[in-house]
């Protein structure tokens, strides 16, 4: 029985919707908290993305990613890259 990307998907989706669900449930906190938290994190989040967009420069990979993927590809990493 093969089932196809989209009905993962689907499948996906739909179980995520349920956990939330049944997560919001059985929550120790009231909805009017819930709501207050899970909108200052969004604001957070939007926030750190704008950030991200205005300043590319500072959202370049740490070194160490590079020396990891310089040595994957089976050359020496630079002397930056080591430390």
């Amino acid at each position: 029985m093969n089932i196809s990307v989209n009905d993962k998907l689907i499948y996906w989706g739909a179980g995520c919707g349920i956990g939330l669900v049944i997560g919001l449930l059985f929550a120790p906190q009231s909805g009017h908290e819930i709501r207050h938290t899970l909108t200052s994190k969004i604001d957070d989040l939007t926030n750190k993305v704008q950030g991200r967009c205005n300043n590319p420069v500072s959202a370049k990979p740490p070194a160490r990613l590079g020396a990891m993927l310089s040595r994957e590809a089976g050359m020496s990493p630079t002397s930056a890259e080591r430390e």
